[in-house]
């Protein structure tokens, strides 16, 4: 018997960010500039990180920072919010985070937004982290800007508008991205904040897919399954959801087995 739509996984969500606060800052130069002491431990912290030698990383990027390497302050408040080579500590991490951040370092003044959303900073408080995503979205801060898109879509700390969820969304996009993108292409699927426009959301997934996002080559899969905005075609439709699952998406796994079992474009088989 046909499954009906809401039977098969179809991931309904939108990403906030995907794997939470952002660790290496590259968008600002280490303090003191290249040659410099901070810089010079800033590199190595890196190095050992890039080993997992987590406890060598954390203590190199704490001197750095002692030194004045402002992204080096952003990636101590990491370790400490992660628990990576030291013990967790959120006030530590913000307090880390608060310095990089006054230093001009927009991933730091991102990771204080997150924070404050996720309640890691006491309870918590979306109008505060809307305020520090605005900070770091002026600072060009893409991350923010799909952050701020979803507050507005979520309603928030804001009542909620989905116009203007797009409208961060389309930014975060423009800036490069993936989980941006792929919001872009749900809210086309699902007429939220603009037409319905299954063509527009298959571009926005394929731009996302292009990005190596796993939601967007299951989606994509799905709209060739259905024949939304395309063509029925089982075949992409089954590359598709088989992209998506060998990065581990489980919900592509899950409509794999669906097509074997209504024998869509592969013999039925059980």
């Amino acid at each position: 018997m046909r499954r009906s739509y809401h039977d098969k996984f179809f991931l309904g969500g939108l990403l906030v960010f995907l794997g939470g606060s952002m660790f290496f800052a590259s968008s600002c130069n280490p303090g003191g500039g290249r040659g410099s002491v901070g810089d010079s431990l800033y590199r190595a912290g890196k190095r050992f990180y890039y080993r997992r030698l987590y406890t060598d990383a954390f203590e190199t990027f704490e001197r750095a920072a002692d030194a004045g390497s402002a992204p080096a302050m952003n990636e101590a408040g990491w370790m400490y919010e992660k628990g990576k080579g030291v013990g967790v500590s959120y006030s530590k991490a913000m307090e880390w985070y608060k310095k990089a951040a006054d230093r001009g370092v927009p991933d730091a003044v991102f990771n204080m937004g997150w924070m404050y959303q996720n309640g890691e900073w006491g309870t918590v408080d979306y109008k505060k982290a809307m305020e520090f995503y605005l900070r770091a979205a002026k600072g060009g801060s893409g991350h923010a800007m799909n952050n701020i898109g979803w507050l507005y879509h979520k309603g928030q700390g804001v009542t909620q508008d989905d116009a203007e969820a797009v409208k961060w969304y389309k930014r975060s996009a423009d800036s490069g991205y993936d989980a941006a993108m792929y919001n872009m292409g749900w809210m086309y699927h699902h007429g939220r904040g603009v037409e319905l426009d299954y063509i527009q959301a298959m571009e926005w997934y394929e731009k996302a897919a292009r990005a190596d996002n796993e939601l967007a080559m299951n989606n994509i899969g799905w709209l060739y399954e259905k024949g939304l905005g395309v063509s029925v075609d089982y075949a992409k439709a089954m590359e598709w959801f088989r992209r998506a699952a060998s990065k581990g998406n489980a919900a592509a796994m899950s409509n794999i087995g669906w097509m074997y079992e209504d024998g869509e474009g592969v013999d039925r088989d059980y």
